[in-house]
């Protein structure tokens, strides 16, 4: 497995560990707001502190932190509408 390949699903496992730990202590609360954004802050931690073991692991998460700063103000576009439609 290349170097890269294993810091991905490093990160993903322990990301995975991470959120089932989390569903095990609150099983019926999951789509609530708070645990999920309580998840996506751990899963950025936790990723952060993968991809500071290798400089592998860091050039990919420079480029795919780079990725989503480019990428994020249009998924909002595009998802907007979406967004917007449900909540009627």
């Amino acid at each position: 497995m290349t170097e890269r390949r294993r810091f991905i699903a490093t990160a993903g496992g322990v990301t995975a560990a991470a959120a089932a730990g989390a569903i095990v202590d609150a099983p019926n609360v999951i789509a609530q707001p708070k645990v999920q954004r309580d998840l996506k802050k751990l899963a950025a931690e936790v990723v952060r502190e993968e991809s500071e073991k290798t400089p592998v692991a860091r050039k990919v998460h420079a480029s795919f932190t780079k990725f989503q700063a480019l990428v994020g103000p249009w998924d909002h576009v595009a998802e907007g509408a979406y967004h917007q439609f449900v909540a009627v």
